[in-house]
């Protein structure tokens, strides 16, 4: 299991180790910025175009697809609780998972139907990845992670075709609260809570907003 964190904030220690104490069994590499420096990667431009610009979830998202693409198997970002364990959604015959974010809090919206959060688990060397990192040092005029890295890019993917070795998650299951406080009303069992550390730009707790009970 992978964790990322770029930028100049102390990690979320807290909330890393939630994930270890889930997955006693799982090896971990908790990717930091010295690894972005001193590895190649694919997507300079990109990443180098976010560092400029402090957009340091699109520098995630680029990391993300390359450490899947080369090493595999969960990647997530460093602030993200974990609540309970992922094991029982795994499945040997499913290659990668991705989080369906088509229908968040009850939306309609047709044109969204294919968008997901970036592909967050795969095996080794599976050309999803690729074909994501090949997408992105495509694009010439870089505008918002959310365009470029994020969930539109992973429905551009989608909308290529339909596949049967890459299942999509529902995205109450590990973001059952938005960063703007909005919350789903489901009984599933819950993975996840997002902190949202980029978008908030801080990793000050709001305990009112965020508190979950583990299942």
């Amino acid at each position: 299991m992978h964790l990322i964190r770029v930028g100049p904030l102390q990690p979320p220690m807290q909330w890393i180790q939630t994930r270890i104490d889930h997955h006693k069994d799982w090896d971990f590499k908790i990717r930091w910025n010295e690894e972005l420096e001193n590895h190649d990667r694919i997507c300079k431009n990109a990443i180098n175009h976010y560092k400029r610009k402090r957009k340091r979830n699109g520098v995630a998202d680029c990391m993300r697809y390359q450490i899947l693409y080369e090493e595999w198997w969960f990647v997530i970002g460093a602030d993200w609780e974990c609540i309970n364990p992922i094991d029982d959604l795994l499945d040997k015959e499913v290659k990668a998972y991705q989080i369906d974010t088509s229908r968040q809090f009850g939306s309609k919206n047709n044109n969204a139907r294919l968008a997901s959060m970036p592909l967050f688990a795969s095996i080794p060397w599976y050309d999803w990845a690729m074909q994501l990192l090949d997408m992105i040092n495509s694009i010439t005029d870089y505008s918002t992670p959310a365009a470029t890295t994020w969930n539109r890019l992973m429905q551009k993917r989608n909308q290529r075709g339909r596949w049967t070795d890459c299942v999509r998650l529902p995205m109450r299951q590990f973001i059952p609260v938005h960063y703007d406080g909005r919350r789903y009303d489901w009984n599933d069992k819950i993975y996840s809570l997002h902190h949202w550390g980029t978008a908030r730009w801080n990793y000050i707790i709001n305990k009112d907003k965020l508190k979950w009970t583990k299942n």
